[in-house]
């Protein structure tokens, strides 16, 4: 437990506790950042432990850059708890990631725990600890930080190699530990972390309907808008929002005066960087949008299938104390369910069933769609349930 000890604020302070880190070969680590006003999230804090120690470091003091490259250059284990929005951090502001991690969250989803169960819960649940859970939307860039919320940040690291240890060993009994270290290594994969600027596009709302050369004049926009909030450190949306991003793609104007247009509201960065928006709209105007084959709607049968085949999934992954969403995604289903695969085997590759996932889901989904596997209900005594034969 946190005593106390002094914020970590000068580069001799990290560089020697990144010594004794990298000794440890085992750390758990947690941060508190905030996101609402950056580009990227911003690290306020950065809570590491082991077994000896628990080191609270104020990245807003001295940059934890050298910290971190310290870590993710050493053979060290990072213990965390729903580690992708850290780890998205350590690799889109510092440009580095660990070489392994273990994530409790992820574990816990082996062990028919839930699939996004929180620290608390997984920590009571498991060793039987409490912990304050009441300052969720504290402001950690005040300085100095009261001793109460240093206390309260140093929980998240406190207990996780204790917890991470227990996970293991529940895991390593049932067979699944060589599992869950498979998907936690995915978490330190660099293209985990790249945006996909060239589909960003698609998430304009009103920007899939467009045609192939507004769409491509949307595209080179919503990369341009990036590249400024990416250089101002400011949210996209606070650059251009997302409207007035698709009334600059539908009308396409090509000289300066014509940005604003008639917009009802003005964007100062649509003025200010009037160069690199028309810059732009010439680029998305040359290189327009192929256009992918329009699908139908899905039919009441493919829905009704995709629920049924989601319940098989469901009852699956409860026989096998798995989450739901670790053994296939719903949206995934419904692709197969609209063209059905030829084989067994190009069902498991269309869904990404590799190794264990094709054995425990493999047959009995294929058997389902075959045909070969049907569902009732069962009275069972007033409490009616389904059953599989």
């Amino acid at each position: 437990m946190w005593k106390g000890q002094g914020v970590l604020d000068t580069p001799a302070a990290l560089e020697a506790l990144g010594a004794r880190l990298v000794k440890a070969g085992r750390v758990a680590v947690d941060t508190e950042f905030h996101g609402e006003k950056f580009y990227l999230p911003r690290m306020m804090l950065l809570q590491l432990a082991t077994a000896e120690e628990i080191a609270i470091v104020d990245p807003l003091g001295a940059d934890p850059k050298p910290l971190l490259e310290q870590l993710c250059g050493a053979d060290v284990c990072l213990v965390g708890h729903a580690l992708k929005n850290d780890l998205a951090i350590f690799a889109r502001r510092y440009g580095c990631l660990p070489l392994r991690v273990f994530d409790t969250q992820v574990a816990a989803a082996f062990l028919g725990l839930g699939h996004q169960i929180g620290l608390g819960n997984l920590l009571h649940a498991e060793l039987g600890i409490a912990l304050e859970k009441s300052k969720t939307l504290a402001d950690w860039s005040k300085r100095p930080l009261a001793d109460g919320l240093l206390r309260y940040a140093s929980d998240d690291v406190a207990f996780l190699l204790d917890l991470a240890a227990r996970l293991e060993t529940r895991l390593e009994e049932r067979g699944r530990l060589v599992v869950v270290r498979a998907e936690c290594a995915k978490l330190v994969d660099p293209a985990f972390y790249a945006p996909d600027l060239d589909n960003a596009w698609r998430k304009v709302a009103g920007g899939r309907r467009l045609p192939a050369k507004e769409a491509g004049v949307l595209r080179a926009l919503v990369v341009e808008r990036d590249a400024i909030a990416a250089q101002l450190d400011r949210p996209v949306g606070w650059i251009v929002p997302d409207d007035l991003l698709l009334d600059l793609a539908l009308r396409a104007p090509r000289k300066r005066a014509d940005l604003e247009g008639s917009m009802r509201r003005r964007s100062g960065a649509i003025d200010q960087h009037a160069g690199r928006w028309i810059a732009a709209i010439d680029r998305g105007l040359a290189t327009p949008v192929g256009k992918a084959p329009s699908r139908p709607p899905p039919t009441d049968d493919m829905e009704a299938v995709s629920t049924l085949a989601m319940l098989l999934v469901g009852r699956i992954a409860k026989h096998n104390e798995i989450a739901p969403p670790m053994l296939c995604p719903r949206d995934a289903l419904m692709d197969v369910v609209r063209a059905m695969p030829a084989t067994q085997l190009e069902l498991e590759q269309r869904l990404g069933l590799d190794g264990w996932r094709a054995q425990i889901l493999g047959e009995p989904l294929w058997r389902l769609l075959c045909g070969e596997l049907r569902v009732g209900v069962e009275p069972n005594g007033g409490s009616p349930r389904l059953a599989w034969r």
